[in-house]
């Protein structure tokens, strides 16, 4: 006999005990998983099923008990905009909760680093357009929608970013410009926001370079300002061609006691300040004679591997970021199987996706005494480990860094070491 699943508009009284990546709070209803955005573990709760599909989807109507630190959230926009799921209980209990999470993935970690500016402190920011003319809206995606949620007046970015949406809203409206769209194929798309802490650079990206684009970029109140095209319908955003529309090609950036430069597609850590204590533990190693670095972004962690190391090579696939660097863009597996010569430590700071089977398999081949790897999605680590495991690398420290409070995004920095060469143990 077939079980009879819940039905959409069906009220069930639920206990949340667990969090999905994106902070959604999950509990089990019969046999199905059932996903409860604003509900975290052991909060019970009355929930209205929203969706039925491979798992169910529900929201609260009614919370029986409540998280001690429930607090009403500080943003806005919040419930709108969906980038902040933890906002709605304080910075404590997030670390925790996260703690908590990491060791499912079996990491384990005594404690997570933060700083204390739970807001304001997104120093990278990417917007959405949306909206009509004459009424834009900038934002981000929905989950599981392409509708844009407003994102003005956001408190987690930094405030030089927010004030410079809300120009461009002002701007843009005047000069009538459309969002991208099927209809407005030459739409704005995009805006990528950065800033050095006191300096901003803003890159506005369109189906097409129009005068009203370059017009729009000279408008806006920030140091360096470029525009350009995107011609690709995917969701990610890039830009095929770019004109520098106001200052110089790019924007300074001192971290870790080290001059980058920032340009218009440059890669950015949302929180520079807690990111660089998690760069400065990447690269705490003993000096050596040669370091690789792997997805060396901005070229921090290369710049500090060279107080250590007689030769630092990195490697870098983004175009704008290895120009940056002085490199020709590579791929992490490309780069490595082209390396034949013994290296005293391999540093990777790679994507979501984490590094992956073929890397593991050549940084195995290449045999470093020493890996070092700063990830930010625990699933991917825990499964790129398992693989240098497999190869006698084992743990020798992981520490986890709080970069982007209110929401389930952590870093973590892991060192190994070869088994046969390792007399350490996890700190």
């Amino acid at each position: 006999m077939s079980r009879k699943r819940p039905s959409r508009g069906s009220r069930h009284v639920v206990e949340a005990t667990g969090l999905t990546p994106h902070g959604e709070g999950t509990t089990r209803l019969g046999r199905d998983e059932l996903v409860v955005p604003d509900c975290v573990p052991g909060e019970r709760a009355e929930v209205v099923i929203t969706h039925v599909g491979q798992r169910l989807f529900g929201r609260v109507a009614h919370r029986e008990r409540s998280d001690p630190s429930r607090r009403p959230p500080p943003c806005p926009q919040h419930g709108q905009c969906q980038g902040c799921p933890l906002m709605t209980i304080d910075e404590a209990r997030q670390r925790a909760l996260k703690q908590s999470w990491l060791q499912g993935f079996g990491l384990e970690v005594t404690s997570i680093e933060h700083d204390d500016r739970p807001l304001g402190y997104r120093w990278s920011s990417k917007r959405v357009v949306g909206g009509e003319p004459g009424a834009l809206v900038l934002g981000s995606f929905r989950r599981r929608s392409h509708e844009v949620a407003d994102m003005d007046g956001c408190r987690v970015d930094h405030p030089a970013l927010t004030a410079i949406c809300t120009e461009v809203v002002v701007a843009a409206d005047e000069l009538g410009i459309a969002p991208y769209g099927e209809q407005e194929p030459d739409g704005l798309r995009y805006l990528w926001l950065k800033t050095n802490g006191e300096q901003s650079l803003v890159t506005l990206i369109a189906g097409s370079v129009t005068p009203e684009l370059r017009e729009l970029g000279a408008r806006v109140d920030a140091t360096v300002v470029a525009v350009g095209y995107q011609s690709d319908r995917g969701n990610a955003i890039g830009a095929e061609s770019l004109e520098m529309v106001k200052g110089p090609a790019s924007l300074p950036l001192h971290l870790a006691e080290r001059q980058t430069a920032i340009g218009p597609m440059g890669f950015l850590q949302p929180n520079p300040p807690v990111a660089e204590r998690a760069y400065r533990a990447l690269v705490d190693a003993p000096a050596g004679k040669k370091a690789l670095d792997l997805y060396a972004g901005a070229g921090v962690t290369t710049a500090l591997l060279r107080d250590r190391f007689s030769t630092v090579s990195p490697c870098e696939s983004h175009p704008a970021s290895a120009a940056e660097l002085g490199i020709d863009p590579s791929r992490a597996e490309d780069f490595l199987a082209a390396q034949h010569e013994a290296v005293d430590l391999v540093v990777a700071n790679p994507p979501r996706s984490g590094m992956g089977a073929v890397v593991c398999e050549q940084l195995a081949r290449l045999g470093p005494p020493r890996i070092h790897i700063m990830s930010c999605h625990p699933r991917s680590l825990a499964a790129d480990l398992e693989r240098l495991a497999a190869h006698g690398y084992e743990v020798t420290r992981l520490r986890a860094y709080d970069t982007l409070p209110q929401t389930m995004h952590i870093e973590l920095v892991v060192h190994l070491q070869k088994r046969e060469a390792s007399s350490s143990t996890v700190q």
